[in-house]
Order: structure tokens, then C-alpha cells, then sequence
């Protein structure tokens, strides 16, 4: 499947515009976008290539896609908690 062409996958298509508002910051390359795995839910996950604004490499970026009612403001402050604690985790933009 071409994930740069997301026609008949509303949620990709979201996910790609959502993605598109950020490519400038993030200098994302949606030409990379990929699967990168899945799970049990109704989440995706995504793999893509990006450089911050300031030219700081990015390396691999992961984008999920989760829809309601999956609870992503609840996983990013879980994630918070973890990294205050001195936990390792992934930086979330």
C-alpha cells in the first residue's frame, strides 16, 4: 500500500493531514511513512523520518494513530510521570 496516497483510509488520511500541519516544524518526510506495527487495540502505529527546526536530528519517528476511545491524554501524562521519576521514554512531540 502507498502510505502517501491514503485514499479509502479516512483514518490514515487524517493522520497524514495531521502529520502534514507539522512537517515544517519537525521537517517530517511523509514520503517515509510506513507501518511499524500493531497491537490489540484499535491503535496503529506509523514510522517516520524527521529533523527539529533547529536541525536536531530526530532520527525515527513513531505517529499513532488512536482513535476514541483510546486514551492518549492519559498515556502522555503517564509518560510525564515516568520520565520525572528518571524512567527512560520515548520523547513525545
Amino acid at each position: 500500500q502507498d502510505f502517501t496516497s491514503p485514499h479509502g483510509d479516512s483514518r490514515l488520511a487524517q493522520l497524514t493531514a495531521w502529520l502534514q500541519s507539522h512537517a515544517q516544524r519537525y521537517a517530517l518526510d511523509l514520503g517515509t511513512l510506513a507501518p511499524a506495527s500493531s497491537d490489540a487495540s484499535f491503535r496503529r502505529y506509523f514510522r517516520l523520518a524527521g529533523k527539529a527546526a533547529q536541525g536536531e536530528n530526530l532520527g525515527t519517528l513513531i505517529a499513532v494513530d488512536a482513535p476514541p476511545p483510546e486514551k492518549c491524554r492519559e498515556f502522555v501524562q503517564v509518560a510525564g510521570l515516568l520520565e520525572a521519576a528518571g524512567v527512560h521514554v520515548p520523547r513525545i512531540l
